[in-house]
C-alpha cells in the first residue's frame, strides 16, 4: 500500500478518494478546524490529523508531528479564493503563497510524485511558471492541465486544474487520463 500525506485536506475528499483507490493517507493537515472535525469523523485510525498552517509552521517540524520519514505521494488542494475568477483575483493576497508553502512542505518528505488541484484561475495568475521554477530546483518535473469532472463521469461541470510534479530520478510515470464520457450532456440523459 503506497503511503500519502494531504496538506489541505479540508474535510477529506482527496484523502477519501485515494483510500478508496488502494492508497494509506498517513497525514492529513488543514487550519480549519470545522474541516478536521468532519475528516477526523470518516478517517481511518492509520492518519494523523493536525491542525496547522503550513504558512507558520517550518517543514521539518510538521514532518515530525505527522511522524513518517517519507512517503512517496503528497497531495493537497491550496485555498484558491486568491485565484478563484468569482474573488477579486488579487496578485498580492496572502493566501496565494500557500501553492509555495505546499510544495516546499511536500519538498521536506522527497516524494516520487506531488499533486497539486486549484481552480482554473490560478492559470492567469502567473503561479505556475513559479511552481515549475521551484519544482525544477528541487529535482522535480511538472505538468499542469485543466480537467472537467464532467468528462469523468460526474454530473456536473467542474473545472480544476491539476499540477504533477514527479521526481526526476524516480521510475513512477503520469499521464493525464483521457476522458470516460464523451459529452457531459450523456451523463445526464
Amino acid at each position: 500500500m503506497t503511503d500519502v500525506v494531504d496538506f489541505f485536506c479540508g474535510a477529506g475528499g482527496f484523502s477519501q478518494g485515494l483510500e478508496d483507490a488502494g492508497y494509506r493517507v498517513v497525514g492529513a493537515v488543514d487550519v480549519n478546524d470545522d474541516f478536521l472535525d468532519t475528516y477526523r469523523r470518516n478517517s481511518p485510525p492509520h492518519t494523523t490529523v493536525l491542525n496547522e498552517d503550513l504558512s507558520n509552521i517550518e517543514p521539518s517540524t510538521l514532518k515530525e508531528k505527522i511522524g513518517v520519514s517519507s512517503v512517496p505521494v503528497v497531495v493537497g488542494g491550496p485555498p484558491c479564493k486568491g485565484f478563484s475568477l468569482a474573488g477579486k483575483r488579487d496578485k498580492d493576497d496572502e493566501r496565494n503563497d500557500l501553492v509555495f508553502h505546499f510544495f516546499n512542505h511536500a519538498f521536506e518528505y522527497s516524494p516520487e510524485v506531488i499533486v497539486m488541484e486549484n481552480v482554473p484561475g490560478i492559470l492567469s495568475m502567473d503561479v505556475l511558471p513559479y511552481v515549475e521554477e521551484l519544482c525544477d530546483d528541487n529535482g522535480y518535473d511538472v505538468r499542469y492541465q485543466k480537467l472537467d469532472a464532467s468528462d469523468y463521469g460526474v454530473p456536473q461541470s467542474r473545472e480544476r486544474v491539476v499540477t504533477v510534479a514527479i521526481r526526476r530520478d524516480s521510475s513512477a510515470s503520469f499521464s493525464f487520463p483521457k476522458p470516460t464520457v464523451s459529452s457531459p450532456k450523456t451523463v445526464c440523459e
